[in-house]
This record gives structure tokens, C-alpha cells and sequence, in this order.
């Protein structure tokens, strides 16, 4: 992370949902069935996030993009083999071994179905597009604990596995 980007690094822990079937956008009625069926599968997401960049303007673009910044994966889990919803799966973030984030999918503001379904009303998705769900409280700007050069951020999710980035400045 170059040095000029650093002062508010921060993590979010996030389900993240991989688009299987092409969903055609800019209109009302997708379907729960579609968008069930337009999802290939779940992965664990970092959204890793500049704060001080973020709040710049009241677009979030600038502190949401920055190269190679956001650990995802470590693998595909196929929508018809798990449901991490369905299952309530918990997501946790760990910062240098300290807990700091542990919440049950199943308590998505938005779940994934719904969300593929909104944003149908306005944009088309693509297969291998991908979907951040939102993050539970605990992430650092709730407590102005930022990251630092050398933190490691493990995110895990039950039955998806983990991601784990250590942080270069």
C-alpha cells in the first residue's frame, strides 16, 4: 500500500457471492428462482477499505479500489453444495490474532438472493461477476484501530474457508 494511502487502512469481512448465469439488468422482475439460479457459488472476501480516501467525497470509489488490496477466495464453493445463509454460517475477522468481527450470515441486511434481484433493476450481471454483501460492526473505523504495516487480517467463513493478507506499506 503506498505510504501516501495508509493512514486509515482498514478491513471488512464480507460474503462474497459469484454470478454463474447472466442476468439481464434494467428491469423490476427478477425473480427469487433467477437470481437462486444466476448464483454459482460463495467465497470469503477483504474488502479492504482506505478510509480517509473513502470519505474524501460522498463516492466511496477512490477508497475502495486500490491494486491488489482485497484477499478473496480461497476457492469457489458452489451454490448447490452450500448455502452459507441457509446454513448460518458465522464470519470472522481476526487482526493479528485479536477477533474483531464474528456474525452469522444469516443476518445479512440484505441476503444474496434479494441483492442480486435490486441491483437486476439497473445493471446486468455477468457470469464471474462478483457480489460483497456488507460487513458486520467491528471493523477498525468503528474503533479508530487502523491497520499497519506487518498487521495480518485472517477473514474466515464457516464451511468456505479463509483468506489471510499481511499488510505492506
Amino acid at each position: 500500500m503506498p505510504p501516501a494511502l495508509s493512514a486509515k487502512a482498514d478491513y471488512e469481512g464480507e460474503l462474497a457471492v459469484v454470478i454463474g448465469t447472466r442476468v439481464a439488468g434494467g428491469r423490476d422482475d427478477v425473480s427469487a428462482e433467477e437470481a437462486r439460479a444466476a448464483i454459482a457459488g460463495y467465497a470469503v472476501m477483504n474488502d479492504f477499505s482506505q478510509r480517509d480516501w473513502q470519505y474524501r467525497t460522498q463516492q466511496w470509489l477512490q477508497g475502495k479500489n486500490l491494486d491488489a488490496s482485497s484477499g478473496f477466495g480461497p476457492w469457489l464453493t458452489l451454490a448447490d453444495e452450500y448455502d452459507p445463509v441457509e446454513a448460518g454460517a458465522v464470519l470472522r475477522t481476526w487482526v493479528n490474532g485479536e477477533l474483531r468481527q464474528e456474525h452469522s450470515t444469516a443476518d445479512l441486511v440484505f441476503p444474496p438472493v434479494e441483492l442480486v434481484r435490486y441491483i437486476g433493476n439497473f445493471a446486468s450481471l455477468e457470469p464471474g461477476d462478483v457480489i460483497v454483501t456488507g460487513t458486520p460492526e467491528g471493523v477498525g473505523a468503528g474503533s479508530d484501530r487502523f491497520l499497519a504495516d506487518g498487521d495480518v487480517v485472517r477473514i474466515e467463513v464457516d464451511g468456505l474457508g479463509a483468506v489471510e493478507s499481511t499488510i505492506r506499506m
